[in-house]
């Protein structure tokens, strides 16, 4: 079972929907319902403590200094950079950037969206008491804990390795789609539940590790098209698309569109948030491929 940090809404902080947005002696902020517009283009010195929803709108910077306390939601269209912990009461919609401090962590206590727009620059560890659904960039080197299930779809973390890691299922699909050449990705996914990973559209190259309770795995070789489907032979109405393969498939596996390379590294030296043993033995089983 995954379970979360202590972290949770300060007792002896009180707003009321008629406080109006203020700052204190220490350079702590405080207010009901926030926008970056609001606090301006300065950097809060201290903590913010918000005490309804934050909105970060599209092409807003808010900058918190300390730590960030959102009693609801957070939605983040523009830009948003939170130095020390980040504490959110209801679910997150994460449509811009999120950047975090070194070593520290986000506690989400709804679910989380990451959008094929965003950017979360995650250095220490993030903590969803929902589920996760994720189209966008992961720059980590992190950890994600997920008590409910991970949709990652569009995933990229050019910076960093990912570790994801679910109470639930875990789904992996519609990477880099119809492409030729893999995308490469470091990352190390952990399921207690379920872990599905599609490579048959997508082309996934995966530098890590896989675990679940049960392990699907799809996967074509050789190149794959999104063919449309037209209603008259003059190709005008187009009423869908329809997946085409190869044919006849390459016997070669290295053309294979999903690949899982171990790396070891992992284990022997994990990033943050892993579970660590004192003591790993690793034994090669047959590798050959029929």
């Amino acid at each position: 079972m995954i379970t979360a940090k202590a972290l949770k809404w300060p007792e002896n902080v009180k707003i009321n929907s008629y406080d109006s947005y203020n700052i204190d002696k220490n350079g702590n902020a405080f207010g009901y319902d926030v926008t970056a517009s609001q606090v301006g283009s300065q950097p809060i010195k201290g903590n913010l403590y918000v005490g309804d929803d934050l909105i970060v709108g599209e092409n807003k910077s808010l900058t918190v200094n300390g730590d960030l306390y959102v009693k609801d939601d957070l939605t983040v269209k523009g830009n948003l950079t939170v130095k020390g912990k980040i504490y959110v009461g209801g679910y997150a919609d994460l449509n811009g950037v999120l950047s975090t401090g070194a070593d520290k962590y986000i506690y989400i206590a709804g679910n989380a969206t990451l959008s094929d727009v965003s950017a979360l620059n995650l250095n220490g560890v993030m903590y969803v008491n929902g589920s996760l659904t994720s189209s966008g960039d992961v720059n980590t080197n992190g950890s994600i804990y997920v008590r409910g299930n991970a949709d990652v779809e569009n995933f990229s973390n050019s910076n960093g390795t990912l570790i994801l890691l679910c109470d639930g299922n875990i789904q992996l699909a519609n990477n880099n789609l119809y492409k030729d050449n893999p995308k490469v990705i470091d990352a190390y996914l952990y399921s207690n539940s379920n872990l599905f990973i599609y490579g048959i559209g997508s082309n996934l190259k995966i530098n890590g590790g896989i675990y679940g309770n049960t392990i699907s795995l799809s996967a074509s070789r050789g190149s794959t098209l999104n063919k449309p489907i037209y209603a008259d032979w003059f190709k005008i109405i187009l009423i869908g698309y329809e997946l085409e393969f190869q044919n006849p498939q390459p016997a070669d596996p290295a053309k294979s569109r999903l690949t899982v390379n171990f790396k070891k590294d992992m284990i022997l030296n994990p990033p943050k948030g892993i579970p660590t043993v004192n003591k790993v033995t690793l034994k090669e089983i047959n590798t050959s491929v029929q």
